[in-house]
């Protein structure tokens, strides 16, 4: 009962922070212009989104194949899907969950334990945190100037400021902070000593073990550069979402290739954000970006909502769609079909 309650409070505390953000971010704009805007929007392009998402994921469902194999693991590459398509489906509701929704569709239809898979999902986590800073390290190279301002903007000079402040304090607040960590590296080493003395240690070893299994898979894939095929395409992808739906309105129609990237780049760490599907956050950081373009901040708002939609209705309609498929297609053959 209370696992179910604190999982509601869960789900009701993140919903509630990204309609705040949205609020906020769209509180003083005018939203006239945006419904207009949408109203006028070429959908054509906007779809585009739905069929370069959809590659996207079968890509990413390829690469997690090729990192549960080294394992002895070979699950059929429709599951494979389905489970990454209801786990971007489960993030709509809790973020970060549907990583553990899609590991338990494969132990249950693939019998592939939950700990090993788990590390493997993290695994592509690594990969995908590295591959976007290579994507934004490509940025920096080519628009320095224009992703500077927007560091410095929204995250070196909110820090500066924040430090500053803190400095500012006495000498008691300093003590009291240190004082906090002590007390928190006790309370650590406390609850381990507890864990190693209870029954449940070797079961948390063994947890503990089977992803670590899962996360060192990577060294013992056989085609090391499929897998990094498959994660460039998933990057060109997501490229295209957001480039090409730059088509979608005549302000955003003109801007070049480039720029579709430094948005797919920013973008990413606003679904990064741990609020369900980046909302809020992604429509800021992007709205902001395309503000450096000289996008007017209403008409990037337009942008980044119909971009941000039709990725969040292709998320629920796919997900929906492999909820269904899941058990049919799993469906136990009758003693006259074996």
């Amino acid at each position: 009962m209370y696992r179910k309650f604190s999982s509601v409070l869960r789900v009701l505390l993140f919903a509630t922070f990204g309609i705040v953000l949205l609020w906020l971010i769209f509180r003083n704009q005018d939203i006239d212009l945006i419904y207009a805007n949408l109203k006028k929007a070429n959908y054509y392009w906007a779809s585009m989104v739905f069929v370069f998402g959809f590659i996207s994921n079968i890509n990413r469902s390829a690469r997690w194949n090729m990192l549960l194999e080294p394992l002895g693991y070979k699950p059929k590459l429709y599951n494979t899907f389905i489970a990454v398509l209801i786990g971007y489906f489960a993030n709509l509701g809790l973020p970060r969950m549907g990583e553990v929704f899609r590991c338990s569709i494969l132990n249950r239809y693939e019998n592939v334990p939950v700990d090993k898979s788990f590390g493997t999902v993290v695994t592509e986590r690594i990969i995908d945190v590295i591959s976007l800073f290579v994507c934004l390290a490509i940025v920096l190279l080519f628009e320095f100037e224009r992703v500077s301002n927007i560091f410095y903007d929204f995250i070196v000079n909110p820090i500066l400021n924040k430090l500053q402040s803190l400095l500012g304090h006495s000498a008691n607040t300093n003590l009291i902070a240190m004082g906090v960590l002590l007390v928190l590296l006790v309370l650590l080493f406390l609850i381990w000593k507890f864990i190693r003395k209870s029954s449940y240690y070797e079961r948390i070893i063994k947890i503990l073990n089977g992803f670590n299994e899962g996360l060192l898979s990577i060294r013992k894939v056989k085609n090391i550069p499929l897998l990094i095929f498959h994660t460039a395409m998933m990057w060109v992808m997501y490229w295209m979402m957001a480039y090409l739906c730059f088509n979608s309105f005549d302000f955003t129609a003109i801007l070049s290739p480039l720029t579709g990237f430094v948005v797919m780049v920013f973008g990413g760490f606003g679904f990064a954000a741990p609020v369900q599907g980046g909302f809020g956050v992604f429509h800021f950081i992007v709205s902001q970006t395309l503000a450096q373009y000289g996008v007017e901040i209403n008409n990037g708002l337009s942008y980044a909502l119909l971009n941000h939609s039709v990725q969040t209705i292709s998320v629920i309609l796919f997900g929906l769609i492999a909820l269904i498929a899941l058990p049919i297609i799993n469906k136990p053959k009758s003693k006259s079909e074996a």
